[in-house]
């Protein structure tokens, strides 16, 4: 195949891919608007929560529990093209796992997103639930809590949101309670029916709310590294591009220019045997 056809092909090619990367960018970036607003609510829902929480005393209300499974709640994502989010992840999954291999309470995953499933798998740790569902609704965490509320120790780990080019890789136990200490003043509360009652629907609740930020701190970190992912591949493709077309311009030049000498030299030749 002559080189100037090799080189359009490639030409085609990466600039197709261009266009694609850009179209991505734009649908990633208009979600990451969307996150942030989620993202903003759930925290400021989570630390409004949490004060009132040093009201109830959760942590004599609902003491730990000694026997019972370790659960980690695991938020990946679904799809890569997201740089090093989720290899920051998977290994501060594996340095986990091995802390808890030398205790005594089983470990097991509740894992968000098809990557971190796959990554457990290869692991062959213990996973007891799945989800790989996408905007999911602060409702879907009040059902999760209930259903967990009764593990011996629950930790989730996720990727938190620091900038468009870092995350922070964290693995936080959030049961039993290690939230802000007990104020002992609930004068300014009115509790009811029963402060017990109470407290414990509220950690339920609280429970819900720590996962729901986490999720979206997760899918913050996510989209934000996978625009600026595609930034870089915008970037290198157009590089690319201008590099591709330097070579097909020479390329023509080249042809052009022998295709000029040998019609001087054949005009030449003509004119030597005329005379």
């Amino acid at each position: 195949m002559p080189a100037p056809i090799k080189l359009k092909r490639r030409l085609k090619a990466i600039n197709s891919l261009n266009a694609i990367f850009k179209a991505m960018q734009v649908i990633a970036a208009v979600k990451l608007k969307k996150i942030k607003e989620c993202h903003a609510a759930a925290l400021y829902c989570l630390k409004q929560m949490e004060a009132a929480a040093q009201h109830l005393d959760l942590a004599q209300i609902i003491p730990p529990r000694e026997k019972g499974k370790t659960l980690a709640v695991f938020f990946s994502s679904n799809r890569g093209f997201c740089g090093a989010f989720n290899t920051n992840l998977f290994n501060r999954v594996q340095n986990f796992a091995k802390e808890q291999a030398g205790l005594s309470a089983p470990l097991e995953f509740m894992v968000f997103g098809h990557k971190g499933m796959e990554f457990l798998r290869a692991k062959k740790l213990a996973v007891k639930e799945s989800h790989f569902e996408e905007n999911l609704p602060f409702s879907f965490f009040g059902k999760i809590a209930d259903e967990i509320k009764d593990s011996r120790e629950i930790y989730i780990i996720y990727n938190r949101f620091k900038s468009l080019v870092r995350q922070e890789t964290f693995a936080r136990r959030i049961m039993p309670y290690d939230g802000l200490p007990f104020s002992g003043n609930a004068s300014h509360y009115l509790l009811e029916p029963e402060k017990e009652k109470l407290a414990r629907e509220w950690f339920k609740q609280l429970i819900a709310v720590r996962l729901y930020y986490s999720y979206m701190s997760s899918l913050y970190g996510e989209y934000s590294a996978r625009v600026f992912t595609l930034k870089n591949a915008i970037e290198n493709s157009q590089e690319l591009s201008a590099g591709l077309t330097l070579d097909l311009n020479k390329l023509r030049q080249q042809n052009i220019t022998r295709d000029l000498l040998e019609i001087i030299s054949s005009a030449e030749s003509l004119k030597e045997r005329g005379n």
